[in-house]
């Protein structure tokens, strides 16, 4: 009896683990695949603008790929009365904002930079 619930229990693991790994309907529909994080990294340090909202869905994995391209943002957008830290940390902000009602394709760099620079979106690095 314990026997033929284990390998019900295993069979049942083997059906669900063959549907891991494929694309989203989402992803399909975008055109984009999924890549190893590694891959990405790659790909936004060539060009940060390119981030899009589904690289910040898992926001432990995406930290560091989060931060290069954050810096690498304002670096670029050289906001006036913004040092590099402030910069980065309001265009942080401005693109979780930006993707709060956007699909995973969105890109939200160039709005997000738009938003820090109206003054919509300024980081507070003195509140806690």
């Amino acid at each position: 009896m314990r026997t033929a619930v284990i390998m019900t229990w295993l069979a049942l693991c083997a059906v669900f683990a063959t549907g891991c790994g494929e694309d989203t309907v989402e992803e399909r529909a975008a055109g984009t695949t999924s890549v190893s994080m590694a891959e990405r990294q790659a790909q936004l340090d060539q060009d940060p603008y390119g981030l899009r909202c589904a690289d910040l869905a898992d926001k432990i994995a995406s930290a560091g790929l989060t931060r290069r391209v954050q810096y690498a943002l304002a670096d670029d957008a050289d906001i006036p009365g913004l040092n590099r830290l402030r910069a980065s940390q309001s265009i942080f902000f401005a693109i979780t904002e930006v993707c709060k009602d956007k699909p995973g394709s969105y890109k939200p760099a160039r709005p997000a930079i738009s938003g820090v620079r109206s003054g919509e979106f300024v980081a507070d690095l003195s509140a806690p």
